[in-house]
């Protein structure tokens, strides 16, 4: 078997990376049950390789299956923007509503959380972080792919093509 290693996103990334984020989902969140996880996958995974595949990167097993990613951004207003005009009509079509603001259902937050994406990136304090730092991330790993290094390699990967971009990092 070929020892794990870092690569860029492919679409055939997708379905893998969903499955990672329900696994590695915060437990909260995955006591909500599938709709909950559904919903979480739409607003923490999914925007991400679909409106900027070129700034996510998987942990590929040695046999072309991701055990693990990192997404993320390196100009969040522009993410913002790209999320408003391109992503939301997408929620629609997969059952995603925003929700009236009498909408009694429980997961109403979590749907209103996915129609606006400026409230949990523009708010303060994010709204300080952000004049400092321009972008932000996500990172998840299967649990037993975890304490091999692999997250360090990720974000070695996700910083420096960040920077490429122009994300200039303090860190």
């Amino acid at each position: 078997m070929a020892p794990p290693f870092i690569r860029s996103f492919e679409t055939k990334d997708k379905d893998e990376m969903v499955v990672i984020f329900n696994e590695t989902a915060d437990p909260v969140l995955a006591s909500k049950g599938e709709e909950a996880l559904r919903i979480g996958a739409h607003t923490y995974c999914i925007p991400y390789f679909i409106l900027q595949p070129e700034n996510c990167f998987v942990v590929d097993d040695g046999n072309g299956r991701a055990v693990g990613y990192i997404i993320g951004t390196p100009d969040n207003r522009n993410f913002v923007k790209q999320w408003r005009e391109k992503y939301i009509p997408l929620l629609q079509d997969q059952g995603i509503s925003k929700p009236d603001l009498n909408d009694s259902d429980p997961l109403s937050e979590m749907r209103l959380n996915a129609h606006s994406p400026e409230e949990k990136l523009l708010e303060p304090p994010v709204r300080e972080l952000l004049k400092e730092f321009l972008g932000h991330l996500h990172i998840d790993i299967r649990p037993e792919w975890q304490r091999q290094r692999l997250g360090v390699q990720l974000m070695d990967a996700f910083l420096n093509h960040v920077k490429q971009q122009g994300c200039f990092l303090t860190y």
